[in-house]
C-alpha cells in the first residue's frame, strides 16, 4: 500500500508546489515535450492540458515540475523561426532580401521587434538559413512557420534561389 501510495503523494506534493510557485495558470498556452498545449484544469493530482489537435492531455504533477516547459503566454510576443538552405552559388543578401519581402504588411507579424534573415549554419552542402519573426498569438506559431516555409520556398524559386534540403539532424554520439 506503501509503494503504491508513493506515487499518488508524490503528484499531490508536486501539486501543492504548482500552486504555491504559481509557474501557470488556467488559460495559459505552456510548451512541454515540444508540444505546445492550454492548461484547462490544475488538480492536487494532475495538470489537463487541450493541445492543438483537440486532445485533452493529462500530466502527472510530477512531470510538470520535472520537465523543463515554458510558457509561452508570460511573454507578450513570440519569435517564430523558419528554417531554409540557399547553395553556396546562392547570395546570402539577395536572399535575405526575398525572405524579408514575405513578412511585410502581415498583421499576424509584429513590426517591433522587426523580422531578419540570418545565417545558422554552413554545411558541406549549404548554407542554412533562418526567417525569425515575432507574433503576439503564440497559438499561431506552428501554422506561421509551415506557412511561411511554403513562402520561402516559392519566394527563392521566383528569385532564381536555388534552395537545399533541410541540414541533417546530427548523429547521436
Amino acid at each position: 500500500v506503501g509503494f503504491a501510495a508513493q506515487e499518488t503523494l508524490a503528484n499531490f506534493i508536486a501539486g501543492i508546489v504548482i500552486f504555491w510557485d504559481k509557474p501557470f495558470k488556467i488559460g495559459d498556452w505552456v510548451q512541454i515535450d515540444g508540444e505546445l498545449a492550454q492548461v484547462t484544469r490544475v488538480t492536487f493530482r494532475s495538470t489537463r492540458l487541450h493541445n492543438l489537435d483537440n486532445d485533452v492531455v493529462v500530466m502527472p504533477n510530477t512531470m510538470m515540475i520535472s520537465q523543463k516547459f515554458i510558457n509561452k503566454t508570460t511573454n507578450a510576443i513570440t519569435r517564430a523561426s523558419v528554417p531554409i538552405g540557399i547553395s553556396y552559388k546562392e547570395s546570402i543578401d539577395q536572399a535575405r532580401l526575398a525572405l524579408l519581402k514575405l513578412v511585410e504588411g502581415d498583421k499576424r507579424i509584429c513590426t517591433d521587434p522587426e523580422a531578419a534573415v540570418t545565417v545558422v549554419e554552413c554545411t558541406p552542402a549549404s548554407v542554412q538559413l533562418a526567417l525569425a519573426f515575432w507574433i503576439s498569438d503564440e497559438t499561431l506559431e506552428g501554422p506561421l512557420k509551415v506557412e511561411y516555409l511554403e513562402k520561402a520556398k516559392k519566394a527563392l524559386d521566383a528569385a532564381s534561389i536555388e534552395p537545399t534540403a533541410p541540414a541533417p539532424a546530427p548523429e547521436p554520439v
